[in-house]
C-alpha cells in the first residue's frame, strides 16, 4: 500500500498551508479526503503539558509536540503512530481518536513512536484533484514503510519540508512560487 504526502508549494505563500507537509489519511475520488499536516509544531504546547491538563499522570517526559494538524475540528486530537505487530514483524500507521489510546501513552504502554495533532484538514469530491491541477500541490507516494516512517516520526520536525522536497528530487530553495505553461 501507497503512503501519500501532499507538499505545499510556493504558490501558499501567503496561505496557513504554506511549506506544510500532509499525510494524507484517505482519500477516494467521489467522496473527498483526510489528511494531518505533519510539520507545524503548536507554539508552546507540548503532550505532557495536555496530558496534565487533562488530568493524566504521566508516566514518562512527554515532550512530544503537538502539531496544527489542520483547520477542521482542531478541538479534536488525532493520534497518528507506528503500529508494531510482532507476529509479522511489519509496522504501519494507525489512527486514533481514543481518550483511552491516550491514556494508554500516559501510562506509558502507548506505541514508541507518535505525535498528536489537533484538527485535520479534509477535501470534497474532486477538490484535491483541482488543487493538484492548479499545482497548489505536489503528491508524493511511496511504498517504502521506512521513508514513510521516516517523514513521519523520525525527521526533526523542521527538517520535513526539506527532506520532502529531497524525495523528490529537488532542494526546497528551488521550487518557484511563479507558474507558467510549456
Amino acid at each position: 500500500m501507497l503512503a501519500q504526502f501532499l507538499i505545499a508549494t510556493p504558490q501558499s505563500k501567503k496561505s496557513p498551508i504554506f511549506q506544510s507537509i500532509v499525510y494524507l489519511c484517505q482519500h477516494k475520488h467521489l467522496s473527498g479526503g483526510l489528511g494531518v499536516v505533519i510539520n507545524k509544531p503548536m507554539k508552546d504546547l507540548h503532550l505532557s503539558g495536555l496530558l496534565d491538563h487533562m488530568g493524566m499522570n504521566c508516566a514518562d517526559d512527554h515532550t512530544n509536540n503537538i502539531m496544527q494538524g489542520g483547520p477542521t475540528h482542531s478541538e479534536r486530537g488525532l493520534i497518528i503512530y507506528q503500529e508494531n505487530t510482532q507476529i509479522t514483524k511489519k509496522t504501519d500507521v494507525g489512527l486514533s481518536y481514543s481518550k483511552d489510546f491516550l491514556r494508554s501513552i500516559a501510562d506509558g504502554n502507548g506505541p514508541d513512536h507518535f505525535f498528536l495533532a489537533l484538527g485535520h484538514t479534509n477535501w470534497q469530491a474532486g477538490q484535491l484533484e483541482s488543487e493538484l491541477q492548479e499545482h497548489q500541490w505536489l503528491l508524493y507516494s511511496t511504498a517504502s514503510k521506512s521513508t514513510r516512517d521516516a517523514l513521519l516520526f523520525f525527521t526533526p520536525i523542521h527538517k520535513r519540508y526539506h527532506f520532502a522536497c529531497e524525495l523528490l528530487g529537488f532542494q526546497s530553495q528551488q521550487l518557484s512560487w511563479q507558474s507558467g505553461h510549456a
